[in-house]
C-alpha cells in the first residue's frame, strides 16, 4: 500500500506544523479476540446482564524514503522503518450491560485502553523534531435509558456520561533511541448528556 503519513517540524522559533507525505511501502498486521457472555447463568438476579471484552493487537510499520534518513540523522532521529501514524499498539475493551425490554429499561458501562499512538513522524525543520506519539489512554462511559410510556407515543429517557474517568491526554516526543520528553500534557472534558426521545 502507500500510506499518506504526516511528519511534524518545527519553524520560525516555536511554531510547530504537519505536513502529509506519500510514503511507498507500510504494512499492518495484527490480531483480535473478542467474547461476549449472558451472566443470567451464574445467578436468577442476574438476568438481563451481559459481559463483553475484546482485545487487539497492532504491529505496524512504514518505510522512511532513504532521502529523508539522510536528512534525519545528523539529528540522530534516522530510521529505516517506524510505525504507522494513527495506529494504536493495542487496543482493550471491557463493557458489562443490562437489558431489561419488558420494563424498558437498558444501561452499559463501557471501558477502553488505547496504547501508544504515532500522531506525527520525524521531520527535520529548524533543529529536527523526533517522532510524536499519543500515549496510552483509558476511557469509561456510562449509559442508562429508561422507557417513560410504553403506549404510544413510547416515551424514552436517555442518560449518558461520557469520559467519565477524565484522563490526562498526553503527548510526547520519542527519539528511535528510545528517549522520551513531554509534548503537551492536558485535562480532557468529561460529558453528560439526556434526551428524551418519542415513538409513534
Amino acid at each position: 500500500m502507500d500510506p499518506i503519513e504526516y511528519i511534524s517540524f518545527t519553524l520560525f522559533g516555536s511554531r510547530t506544523f504537519l505536513q502529509p507525505v506519500n510514503y511507498e511501502n507500510g504494512t499492518l498486521r495484527g490480531w483480535e479476540v473478542e467474547a461476549r457472555s449472558p451472566l443470567d447463568g451464574l445467578a436468577e438476579w442476574l438476568r438481563g446482564f451481559a459481559v463483553g471484552a475484546n482485545f487487539t493487537s497492532l504491529r505496524s510499520s512504514v518505510e522512511v524514503p532513504l532521502l529523508e534518513q539522510v536528512s534525519l540523522a545528523s539529528f540522530d532521529l534516522a530510521q529505516t522503518e517506524r510505525e504507522l501514524q494513527g495506529q494504536p499498539r493495542y487496543l482493550f475493551n471491557l463493557n458489562l450491560t443490562y437489558d431489561n425490554p419488558d420494563r424498558g429499561t437498558a444501561a452499559g458501562i463501557f471501558y477502553t485502553r488505547t496504547g501508544d499512538t504515532l500522531l506525527s513522524g520525524a521531520a527535520v525543520g529548524e533543529n529536527g523534531t523526533p517522532n510524536v506519539y499519543e500515549l496510552e489512554r483509558a476511557n469509561l462511559d456510562l449509559s442508562f435509558s429508561q422507557r417513560i410510556a410504553k403506549t404510544k407515543p413510547a416515551t424514552t429517557v436517555t442518560v449518558r456520561a461520557k469520559n467519565v474517568l477524565g484522563a490526562q491526554e498526553r503527548a510526547a516526543y520519542r527519539t528511535p533511541s528510545g528517549e522520551q520528553a513531554p509534548k503537551f500534557d492536558r485535562q480532557t472534558a468529561r460529558t453528560f448528556g439526556i434526551g428524551v426521545s418519542w415513538r409513534f
